[in-house]
C-alpha cells in the first residue's frame, strides 16, 4: 500500500488526535467540532457555515482541514462521507438524507446547490492534468470518427461534445444505447477511431466491453469520470480525464462533465480555427436555409 493510500485511509478522528497538540486553539476547535459532526451534516457544510459554526472563519477551516492531511475540506468532507455508503443506498435513502440536510429554506437550499456547483467546478479545474487534456484533443482531432458514449447523468456530457464537435467540423457520434443495443454501435468502432467515455461514477458492465473492444481494433480510449472509476480503469484506457462532483452530491452529475466537453470541443477548434470557421460557416447557411423554409410553409397554410 502507498504512502497516499495509508493516509486517506485514517479517519478524521486519527487524524483529528495526531495533530491535535500542534493546533492552534482555534484550529483545536476547528478540528474537534468536524470530528464530533454528524458526518450527514458535515458533507454538505461549507467552510463558510463551519467558520461561523466554530466562531473562526473560513479561512481557518480550510487551514485546519489541511494541517489534518487533506488537500482541503472538500477531500475532508467526500472522505468522511464516503462510509455512507452513498452509491449503494436505496434512492429513497440517498434522496432522504439529501432532504433532511437542505431543510426547508429555499434561500439555504440555493446556497447549498450552488456552493456544491462551484466546488465540483474548482476540483475538476485543480484535477485536469493539461498533458493529458492535449493528448486527449489530438486524439480527437486525428481520429477518423469520434464515439462519445454516456450514461443516465452523464448522456448530457456526451451529447454535449459529439454536438460541440460537429460544430467544429468534426464526424463525431453520440451513443446513449445499453445491453445487447449497445453492439450496433460498438462494432463501428475501428482503428483510427477515436472513443470517449463519460461515466463520473459506478463500473457498468458495458464500459468494459467497449474498451476491451477499442483496445482490440486499435482506437484511442479516452475516459472521462470521476477519481474512483479513473483509478478503477487505468489500465483500460489509453487518456483520462477527472470530472468530479462535489462532496454533498447537490448539484447534477453531468455538470462537471459538460464543462470539461467545452473544454474538449474549443479545444478542437483551437488545433484548426480554419476548418471550425468552415464548420460554422456551414452551419449558419443551413439554419438561415430553415428558417426561410420555416417560414414559407406557414405563409403557406395561413
Amino acid at each position: 500500500m502507498s504512502t497516499d493510500e495509508v493516509e486517506s485511509s485514517r479517519s478524521l478522528a486519527d487524524r483529528v488526535g495526531a495533530v491535535l497538540d500542534r493546533l492552534s486553539p482555534s484550529e483545536t476547535r476547528v478540528a474537534q467540532y468536524l470530528n464530533a459532526m454528524p458526518t450527514e451534516e458535515l458533507i454538505f457544510a461549507n467552510a463558510e457555515q463551519l467558520g461561523r459554526l466554530t466562531r473562526t472563519s473560513d479561512a481557518t477551516v480550510v487551514r485546519t482541514a489541511r494541517k489534518l492531511g487533506y488537500t482541503g475540506l472538500p477531500q475532508l468532507k467526500r472522505e468522511a462521507g464516503s462510509g455512507l455508503g452513498e452509491a449503494t443506498a436505496h434512492p429513497r435513502e440517498r434522496l432522504s438524507r439529501r432532504l433532511s440536510a437542505l431543510g426547508s429554506d429555499l434561500g439555504a437550499v440555493r446556497e447549498q446547490i450552488f456552493a456544491d456547483a462551484i466546488e465540483s467546478l474548482e476540483l475538476t479545474r485543480e484535477a485536469i492534468d493539461d498533458a493529458e487534456l492535449q493528448s486527449a484533443v489530438g486524439a480527437m482531432a486525428h481520429a477518423d470518427t469520434i464515439f462519445v458514449f454516456g450514461y443516465g447523468g452523464s448522456e448530457h456530457g456526451a451529447r454535449h461534445l459529439a454536438r460541440t464537435a460537429n460544430r467544429m467540423g468534426y464526424d463525431a457520434r453520440a451513443v446513449g444505447d445499453t445491453g445487447l443495443m449497445l453492439a450496433d454501435s460498438v462494432m463501428r468502432i475501428g482503428h483510427g477511431d477515436a472513443v470517449v467515455i463519460f461515466q463520473p461514477g459506478r463500473l457498468l458492465h458495458d464500459i468494459d466491453v467497449i474498451l476491451e473492444h477499442a483496445t482490440s481494433v486499435g482506437a484511442k480510449a479516452i475516459l472521462i469520470s470521476g477519481e474512483r472509476l479513473h483509478k478503477q480503469l487505468a489500465k483500460a484506457y489509453d487518456i483520462g480525464l477527472l470530472a468530479i462532483r462535489g462532496s454533498a452530491l447537490l448539484s447534477s452529475e453531468a455538470l462537471s462533465s459538460i464543462v470539461v466537453a467545452d473544454v474538449l470541443g474549443y479545444g478542437l477548434s483551437a488545433l484548426d480555427e480554419d476548418r471550425a470557421m468552415r464548420a460554422r460557416e456551414q452551419l449558419t447557411h443551413v439554419r438561415q436555409r430553415l428558417i426561410r423554409d420555416y417560414k414559407g410553409s406557414n405563409l403557406d397554410r395561413q
